[in-house]
């Protein structure tokens, strides 16, 4: 009887152990499980935001005309296409996204079509792509180390960014919703003095058909 009785105890004991055990595990295990639960929840916001960011077009033209015109004053020359910038502009541990030709690159969900028209001249097309492509701007842009016109417009449709060519006339940029903004005159920002505008400000630039 006297051991029935201790096993008896023993065992109400080791149960007692258990629940008690449980209950603290219990209390140990729900807040983490909420934390985990808020965690996943916050970081899943966090990935879309994120991702979200990442879609939406960075409009970089103004920099990489900037960077032209560097080149420019260091060569005294446009390129003939835009990875001649690496090691001499731009920075050569960085992998950048050329074609073939080197005249079209892509960054931050913006294609950018390059054309030099003469040694002192440039051309540039700027387009969003992407998901978000219609939240981006598009821009045509010409410049020489004196001046530089800018027309700024919508996102252009797909099917005609393959119709693009780098001297379009003033009726096609109208065409795809582009208005010209006000140009800058570089000479006066490097100092010079001059009475005659830049021979870029000039109409005859562009193509009126």
């Amino acid at each position: 009887m006297n051991f029935i009785a201790r096993s008896s105890s023993a065992f109400c004991n080791l149960f007692e152990f258990m629940k008690n055990s449980s209950m603290k595990l219990t209390f140990i295990i729900t807040p983490l499980m909420v934390v985990l639960v808020l965690g996943s929840y916050f970081y899943s916001l966090w990935a879309a935001e994120v991702k979200r960011r990442d879609d939406l077009p960075q409009d970089g033209a103004a920099s990489l005309t900037r960077d032209l015109l560097k080149y420019h004053e260091q060569t005294g020359t446009f390129p003939e296409e835009l990875r001649p910038l690496v090691g001499k502009v731009w920075d050569a541990k960085k992998h950048r996204d050329f074609d073939q030709t080197g005249k079209v690159f892509q960054h931050g969900k913006v294609f950018y079509l390059y054309a030099r028209q003469n040694s002192h001249l440039f051309s540039l097309w700027a387009v969003p792509s992407g998901e978000r492509r219609e939240e981006g701007v598009s821009w045509y842009i010409l410049a020489s180390p004196d001046a530089i016109r800018r027309w700024k417009g919508p996102a252009i449709p797909d099917n005609q960014v393959q119709k693009l060519n780098s001297s379009p006339s003033i009726q096609l940029l109208a065409l795809l919703g582009l208005t010209e903004q006000p140009p800058t005159d570089l000479r006066k920002t490097n100092g010079a003095n001059s009475n005659q505008p830049p021979k870029l400000f000039q109409s005859s630039v562009l193509s009126n058909k």
